[in-house]
């Protein structure tokens, strides 16, 4: 069956070969909506829906834009825009490809510019080096000479050269490392956003426990090598498992997804990301935030989720989170800075629940904690 070219009448699909054509093309619309990613300033699910609308359009005929029909039947008859899909498609396609080859070329200009950088400073570090030996040189001679005034000059000369070759490597070095810095800033939130997608948890749609530690690693690395302030909350839902075993589960998994979105909607940062930690914990990491700041939004998260409620057959459920945050510290680990998150957590639930409490102050265990120490960092109650 031909398809139709955009503005020509389509045709008609009949007969049980028909319909599983449409079939075949529907599944494969959904296939196509549910495995895409962010291109440019059009994200993924925006996609999907795309995706979607075609989909309906194929196997129920429903208008673009709306979802109509009532089953597999309201399909016979209707007539459907073959030519506008194969355009739609054949253009997200080539905009996917342009992407892609974009983000390869950024990826190769930042691996040549590392190289180039590297080479450039053997060079020149080099070159330097040959000229001080070769000072150390004729200073050498001079102490062999026993001519003090030789020795002197020498020597001073000596001075000055190392002294300002250190200085010129010096600067050079912090040049090529800023240099080097921007190249990968860039490239890790390319290379982060091409990997978070498909990595997202099944019920609450946020980042799963594989993505927050890949990428708490990662930005422990960039910590490290760039001094960029970080900073990571740990929270968890206030006497979720009451929840669970009054209400029943379905109210239990219900109240996650309230959390999650209430945390998508407070951190909506590229570079930020919130991800469910494993049963009613969840994480947040904040790049270039400093524990001030961080601080100032622990309480705006416990203020946004304080007094969320949703009704679940015929009762109310009311939600409050505990926050612990953390700051990265030089030396940290992926594991020592969770393990402060997690301490600064306990404190806020020892002290009441229902507010923040940072890692200042907080030990690295949970098992360590006494109820005074942990008050002493906890911020306000409701």
């Amino acid at each position: 069956m031909e398809p139709a070219a955009s503005g020509e009448q389509p045709s008609v699909v009949e007969g049980k070969e028909g319909e599983a054509a449409l079939d075949s093309v529907g599944a494969l619309l959904h296939v196509l909506g549910k495995v895409s990613f962010d291109i440019g300033d059009q994200d993924a699910d925006s996609i999907r829906r795309t995706f979607e609308r075609w989909a309906q359009h194929v196997l129920v005929g429903a208008p673009l834009g709306e979802r109509g029909g009532e089953g597999p039947e309201s399909s016979r008859g209707v007539r459907r825009d073959w030519g506008a899909l194969r355009n739609f498609v054949a253009s997200h396609r080539r905009r996917e490809v342009a992407y892609v080859v974009k983000a390869l070329t950024d990826l190769r200009k930042a691996a040549w510019a590392f190289i180039g950088a590297f080479a450039r400073a053997l060079g020149e570090d080099g070159q330097s080096d040959a000229t001080v030996r070769a000072q150390l040189g004729r200073l050498e001679d001079a102490v062999r000479s026993n001519d003090t005034d030789a020795l002197r000059r020498e020597a001073s000369s000596a001075i000055d050269l190392v002294g300002a070759a250190i200085e010129k490597r010096a600067e050079r070095h912090r040049a090529q490392l800023g240099e080097l810095a921007s190249h990968i800033r860039n490239l890790s939130l390319e290379l982060e956003n091409a990997k978070k997608q498909g990595q997202m948890d099944a019920m609450t749609r946020i980042y799963n426990r594989a993505c927050l530690d890949d990428y708490v690693a990662r930005t422990s690395e960039l910590c490290a090598v760039f001094t960029q302030p970080a900073c990571l909350m740990m929270l968890d839902v206030d006497r979720f498992k009451q929840v669970n075993d009054v209400q029943g589960h379905a109210a239990g998994d219900e109240a996650l997804k309230v959390v999650a979105d209430r945390l998508v909607r407070l951190f909506p940062r590229r570079g930020d990301l919130v991800a469910r930690f494993g049963g009613d914990e969840f994480a947040v990491v904040l790049r270039d935030v400093r524990l001030e700041d961080a601080r100032m939004l622990a309480q705006r998260l416990v203020e946004a989720v304080r007094g969320s409620r949703f009704e679940h057959q015929g009762r109310q459920v009311v939600l409050s989170v505990s926050v612990g945050v953390a700051e990265w510290r030089m030396g940290d680990t992926s594991e020592t800075w969770f393990a402060r998150a997690d301490a600064a957590l306990y404190s806020a639930k020892q002290a009441g629940r229902d507010r923040w409490a940072d890692g200042s102050s907080a030990v690295t265990a949970r098992s360590s904690l006494s109820p005074a120490s942990s008050r002493a960092t906890a911020g306000p109650s409701s």
